[in-house]
């Protein structure tokens, strides 16, 4: 029997350190899986904002509202309220007679944290084709 094996200091001693050693390799997956969720949450709020602010563009755009860009660009990001913007694309540079069809495709970065693997690299993109329905101006895109 070793001289230290019946003295409690010496044997307390012996232990100290494990449970922050433990603590360390717990936190490290704990952390990992918190910042997962947080991203892929945003990820999502990312995709649902752009599916909205593309609708609506898009029904601005065929009754006759937010014809002009900057307005269009203006309404969308007011709608979508995602931290790196929006890019609004149109598939016309005049708007096309009624019945025709026009694409509105708006893309966001749904990515916050860079070292996650995301879908398409964290890039939201959404396209709502719709048919127009009105030429004439309408109200203001506010």
């Amino acid at each position: 029997m070793q001289w230290w094996y019946n003295n409690p200091r010496a044997r307390r001693r012996d232990n100290r350190g494990a449970a922050a050693v433990e603590f360390a390799l717990v936190l490290l997956p704990l952390i990992t899986i918190l910042l997962g969720t947080i991203q892929f949450g945003y990820y999502f709020f990312a995709a649902q904002s752009t599916s909205s602010a593309a609708r609506e563009v898009t029904r601005r755009l065929i009754v006759g509202d937010c014809q002009d860009a900057g307005q269009r660009d203006a309404f969308a990001n007011g709608q979508a309220n995602v931290a790196g913007g929006l890019t609004i694309t149109t598939d016309y540079t005049a708007l096309p007679d009624v019945g025709q069809t026009i694409k509105v495709t708006v893309t966001a970065d749904g990515g916050i944290i860079s070292f996650l693997p995301m879908p398409n690299s964290g890039i939201v993109e959404r396209v709502v084709k719709s048919r127009v329905e009105d030429q004439a101006e309408g109200a203001p895109c506010t």
